[in-house]
């Protein structure tokens, strides 16, 4: 909150006012972040649980605009992509193959 007094158990001035926190606002905090958390819980347990054609076709199901179902794909494959190594068969052939002594 922004008050013309120090206020609350900490305070900060800012442009000649003082940005206080109360007893309820560290409350309201802890609130914020207990949800935040939970939040990215029931995301993760979503995402690494279900196979990501079945989210893709339950968003479109749902209306999910185009654009964010994109990159919702597009932001998979790249972690995908990045937390696969790559096979034998992928990786660039020594120069020396083949040429025998």
């Amino acid at each position: 909150q922004l008050l013309d007094t120090p206020a609350g158990s900490f305070h900060l001035p800012v442009f000649g006012m003082y940005l206080t926190v109360t007893e309820q606002n560290r409350w309201d905090a802890v609130l914020v972040l207990c949800k935040a958390i939970g939040a990215v819980g029931c995301l993760l347990f979503l995402s690494l649980s279900t196979p990501m054609g079945e989210l893709i076709a339950v968003f479109r199901k749902i209306k999910v605009p185009a654009v964010v179902v994109e990159l919702m794909y597009l932001i998979y494959r790249y972690i995908s992509s990045y937390w696969t190594p790559p096979s034998p068969c992928s990786r660039r052939p020594n120069p020396g193959w083949g040429t025998g002594p």
